[in-house]
């Protein structure tokens, strides 16, 4: 057996971490749950039962350990990829192309005048404080100095494990 290899067997036993499949050496190999299929399994027994003949892939052999990995589940080829844009600049035809073999570049935006002022926002109403310094956003508003916080004596060891203890108590 090698690494690869597509084979048929039988199943020979279903336990609640797999199929233990008979691909015609000496030893049965298991499928584990997780490689019974690509979509999510909760039982072995959902998927195969003693008797079924099915196609697995050899995952991995260990002689000496006497264990064979197989999986069940479909072979996935890497999606073909598109052509690189080198390739696909040289089938553009001649016509879409520039004299000197490349596409066109395109033509700068036309330039825009300079923006016109915004027109003034209209007077607030005392009670309203959407346009106060209170609304602004944290980024915009200027940094206040926060008083210190008033320096507390280290803890004793004693009181250290007390605040400990109360944290860690259960109430019942």
């Amino acid at each position: 057996l090698k690494e690869g290899m597509e084979l048929e067997g039988v199943v020979t036993n279903v336990t609640n971490f797999g199929a233990f499949v008979d691909v015609g050496v000496h030893q049965d190999g298991l499928v584990h749950v997780s490689e019974l299929s690509d979509k999510f399994i909760k039982d072995p027994r959902e998927a195969v039962k003693v008797g079924d003949i099915v196609k697995v892939r050899v995952l991995a052999a260990d002689i000496e350990g006497k264990r064979i990995s197989l999986s069940m589940k479909p072979v996935r080829r890497a999606p073909e990829r598109p052509e690189p844009r080198r390739a696909a600049a040289a089938a553009t035809p001649k016509a879409a192309r520039g004299e000197n073999g490349r596409k066109p570049q395109r033509e700068p935006r036309p330039q825009q005048g300079p923006r016109p002022e915004r027109a003034a926002r209209p007077q607030q109403a005392p009670g309203d404080r959407k346009g106060t310094e209170d609304h602004k956003r944290a980024e915009d508003r200027p940094k206040q100095a926060r008083p210190a916080a008033p320096k507390a004596k280290p803890l004793t060891l004693e009181e250290k494990l007390a605040l400990l203890q109360s944290k860690f108590r259960t109430r019942f």
